[in-house]
């Protein structure tokens, strides 16, 4: 079974990952192959509970590993290419939000993604961190990451950036990635999803402002959600509003506009000269009285 596993991982996913990272997900199939044949000769006699308990992890994880390879995270390299580095967290944390993780399983899964410079990079971390007996969380990955990837000085501009974040003229959407590839630079903004929320509903246009204010939303996934819809039902408004007074407004008749077409077909428009209507006496004719 751990065997089909890791041929399922290798086939669904890894067309698109890192020659490197074939090998340790290979690797962890290999444990859980492992750990299920020790468990089968154990089967007919007792277990330790410790077994039990690495067995569980092994198999937790590969399950863990195995749906996160079908969502086909993208890979960095390394660099000095400060918007790759953005655009992967942001694509690894658009992926966790579909999956229950702990900050641990996080950083694992994230870190499959690292190759090259990276992944160099990430080694000399995990073992200052073994060493240190850190407990690994995303939030300090996010730290060691930026430290490396992102310059102070780029991270002080994206954090000025969404301190003046508005929508304006970007659509609910457009607002909503933007200030999701910003707050990373200030999460003391952010930290809990109802000051997340509030920072997100200040930056919205006026409009749609006034329409979720009285709902009092404090979650930010349902914040984002009724401003689209919000969105949605303006613009039906709108539109349906300019359609009705295009068809009920009568059109204006080319006498009252000044404008009078010629016959010709270019369309040219006769321009009455009033000079040309002054009263010239007719000539008379000798011998003839009128």
């Amino acid at each position: 079974m751990a065997g089909q596993r890791e041929e399922s991982i290798v086939g669904q996913g890894t067309q698109e990952i890192d020659p490197n990272l074939r090998e340790i997900i290979g690797l962890v199939g290999r444990i859980a192959n492992a750990l299920e044949s020790s468990q089968n000769n154990q089967q007919h006699s007792q277990v330790s509970e410790s077994s039990q308990v690495r067995y569980a992890i092994a198999t937790d994880d590969l399950t863990l590993l195995e749906r996160f390879v079908k969502l086909k995270p993208t890979v960095f390299a390394g660099g000095a290419n400060s918007d790759e580095a953005e655009e992967w967290i942001s694509n690894k944390e658009k992926l966790f939000e579909r999956m229950q993780l702990t900050p641990s399983q996080k950083v694992s899964l994230a870190t499959f993604y690292l190759s090259e410079d990276a992944g160099f990079w990430w080694k000399t971390i995990d073992t200052k961190w073994t060493a240190g007996n850190v407990i690994r969380t995303w939030d300090l990955f996010n730290m060691e990451f930026n430290n490396k990837y992102i310059p102070a000085s780029v991270r002080r501009d994206r954090e000025l950036a969404f301190l003046l974040l508005e929508q304006k003229n970007k659509t609910v959407q457009e607002y909503e990635k933007e200030f999701t590839a910003l707050a990373r630079h200030a999460s003391y903004l952010v930290e809990g999803g109802d000051r997340k929320a509030r920072k997100f509903e200040t930056g919205l246009n006026p409009d749609i402002q006034e329409a979720i204010a009285p709902l009092n939303i404090s979650d930010y996934h349902e914040i984002v959600d009724r401003a689209l819809n919000i969105e949605r039902i303006l613009r039906f408004t709108r539109a349906k509003r300019a359609a009705h007074m295009s068809l009920s407004r009568p059109p204006v008749p080319q006498w009252q506009a000044g404008r009078f077409p010629s016959t010709s077909g270019d369309r040219k428009f006769l321009r009455t000269d009033m000079r040309s209507m002054a009263y010239t006496p007719r000539p008379q004719i000798q011998g003839f009285m009128p």
